[in-house]
């Protein structure tokens, strides 16, 4: 059973050091332990880019840019410290053939992402969203139907131990 912090508001679980992965593979496997997500795109979630010739949908997980600045933090017994720390955004495309259906599918590993915790090192992080977009990518499937992208960038701050 995880340890709880009873000092910080609603009872979040403390997370050993070193016991939880990075944002990239948190991300993932949430999204991979949703039923709706795996029956969808199964383990289609890519880090950067999918190798060609990837079936659709699937997913591309990217890092969009990180800054490092120092914020105030408390520790158990109340003194205040400073932690180094990364703004974070990252984006979270879903490419499939069919403007609604992609839209649909990007909707769904949306609601799985969006201001949900997710443990990265001995933190959680809480993504939330910056901006949607939607693209008609140039290329078309196989059988020379349109491909869509729907991408959300998501925001978050992630104190210096694992990034993506």
């Amino acid at each position: 059973m995880p340890h709880v912090n009873h000092l910080f508001g609603p009872f979040l679980p403390v997370v050993p050091a070193g016991a939880s992965p990075s944002l990239y593979t948190s991300i993932r496997n949430a999204l991979i332990a949703t039923p709706a997500v795996f029956n969808l795109f199964g383990e289609g979630i890519h880090p950067g880019q999918a190798p060609p010739g990837t079936a659709m949908p699937y997913i591309v997980l990217s890092l969009v840019s990180a800054r490092n600045e120092y914020i105030p933090a408390s520790d158990l017994q109340g003194a205040i410290t400073w932690l180094n720390a990364w703004n974070i955004v990252f984006q979270v495309a879903v490419y499939s053939v069919g403007y609604e259906s992609t839209r649909l599918y990007a909707q769904l590993v949306h609601r799985n992402i969006d201001r949900h915790l997710f443990g990265v090192d001995c933190y959680f992080v809480f993504p939330y969203v910056n901006v949607r977009t939607e693209t008609l990518d140039p290329k078309r499937s196989e059988d020379g139907r349109e491909v869509w992208n729907f991408a959300y960038r998501y925001d978050c701050k992630v104190p210096e131990f694992n990034l993506l």
